[in-house]
């Protein structure tokens, strides 16, 4: 993100596309579910 202020950057993230939403909230998962899931993130 360019901006450092906080709003800035929360007002981009929610108007934001949806498949870069999806890319940015999205969480890791550990080695164990990665392994079991063939997953490295799920989105939130």
């Amino acid at each position: 993100m360019t901006s450092s202020k906080p709003s800035k950057q929360r007002k981009l993230l929610f108007q934001a596309p949806k498949h870069r939403q999806r890319r940015r909230l999205s969480a890791r998962l550990s080695n164990d579910l990665t392994g079991r899931h063939r997953i490295r993130r799920v989105p939130l």
